[in-house]
């Protein structure tokens, strides 16, 4: 299993935030033009491979991250 994960050192997501960041169509940045898909299409990539995703927010750093499966 591989482990993809990004990184932010900018302004930590609010408790609110976090329980909406994987809704499709749900942007923190609304002012930046964004569509608010990316992580929901990440979202149902892991789900369709049974692999886990997620989001941690620490240190005032936020990381989203998702499992795949290496290839052999």
């Amino acid at each position: 299993v591989l482990r993809i994960a990004v990184a932010n050192h900018g302004a930590p997501l609010s408790v609110a935030a976090r329980a909406r960041v994987w809704d499709r169509f749900y942007s923190t940045r609304t002012h930046a033009g964004g569509s608010g898909l990316g992580l929901a299409i990440v979202r149902s990539v892991a789900i369709a491979h049974g692999r886990a995703y997620g989001v941690d927010c620490a240190d005032g750093v936020t990381t989203f991250w998702f499992e795949i499966t290496a290839a052999s």
